[in-house]
């Protein structure tokens, strides 16, 4: 290699590991606050309110993993994820998504924001008590959680959905 394909690709290493490094601390400072892994997740066995007026738990029955997506219908960032979830619902088989509305005002705020968004499943209706328990501090907030309720892994800010099939598997 010349001396300047060299130099090429010594800066080129330099700018992704100051990328790397900055992308790093960036998830640990989102995710600081949040539930620890391998602990349970809270409430898991009360029914929450939905959308539709029903009930329903946080935790899926029949799958073996849960994303909890803790969404505000006010949040540009939420609703930039909403086709990466839409995506996720419809690849993953094994995974129940779940949406759960928190500062809201009135049902039909969220339902404006389901319906602009295109959610084909169920929304469940958070409050406050909720948000306190999974410390969710900003939206939107994610976890996912095993069969038995434990907490598999936490994040929150916009996720790719590359960066939710990652968290779903690893």
């Amino acid at each position: 290699m010349t001396s300047h394909r060299v130099r090429r690709w010594r800066s080129w290493l330099r700018e992704l590991l100051i990328f790397l490094v900055i992308f790093v601390a960036m998830m640990w400072f989102l995710e600081r606050n949040l539930l620890p892994r391998a602990t349970p997740a809270p409430l898991v066995s009360e029914p929450l309110p939905t959308l539709s007026g029903g009930t329903r738990h946080l935790l899926a029955d029949d799958k073996k993993r849960t994303l909890v997506f803790f969404f505000a219908p006010w949040c540009h960032v939420c609703a930039a994820d909403m086709p990466n979830l839409r995506k996720v619902a419809r690849a993953e088989e094994d995974v129940a998504v779940r949406l759960v509305a928190l500062s809201w005002e009135d049902a039909s705020e969220v339902r404006a924001f389901v319906s602009e968004h295109d959610w084909p499943g169920e929304v469940l209706l958070g409050n406050e008590r909720l948000r306190e328990a999974y410390q969710v501090s900003g939206f939107p907030t994610y976890y996912v959680l095993n069969q038995k309720g434990e907490i598999l892994s936490a994040s929150r800010g916009y996720a790719t959905y590359a960066g939710l099939w990652l968290r779903l598997h690893w």
